[in-house]
């Protein structure tokens, strides 16, 4: 079983942008938020700081700070996660994010395993974050997609 899980939590309070024309469109406010993919279980959450993790064998994840004023969102930094149980073994490949600076923005990060079960393979995980519609400020999506033998 593979699961995908995210969690996401606005941060402190918003804030003014700091120009001589600051109004109330330009108030910031801060998010955090941490996707994970889990193989042989389901996120579990919760943990410490409400993170996210999997009960055994291994996961990968990835974590995201950015500030979003309703009009564009501009990310702060991004962090790869992962634990590997004695059967796994998980190697970054890549991180970054497309879309910095505009109204969708995605950020992710790409891994090799390797498992005793399923052999080598690789694997994706991406947050998609959007302003939503319907009166929800922020929303954020986690996808995961494995590649295997």
């Amino acid at each position: 079983m593979i699961g995908v899980g995210i969690i996401a939590r606005p941060v402190g309070h918003p804030a003014v942008h700091s120009n001589s024309s600051a109004t109330a469109s330009s108030a910031w406010q801060n998010f955090y938020a941490e996707a994970v993919a889990c193989f042989g279980d389901t996120p579990v959450f919760g943990g410490p700081s409400n993170s996210a993790s999997c009960e055994d064998e291994g996961w990968v994840g990835i974590q995201e700070w950015f500030a979003g004023n309703g009009s564009w969102m501009n990310l702060h930094s991004i962090n790869p996660i992962f634990y590997a149980s004695t059967k796994f073994g998980f190697t970054l490949t890549w991180k970054g994010v497309s879309g910095n600076n505009t109204t969708n923005m995605a950020v992710g990060d790409n891994w090799n395993y390797l498992s005793p079960l399923e052999g080598t393979g690789s694997m994706q995980l991406r947050i998609y974050n959007n302003y939503c519609s319907g009166g929800a400020y922020m929303c954020f999506t986690a996808k995961a997609w494995w590649q295997g033998p």
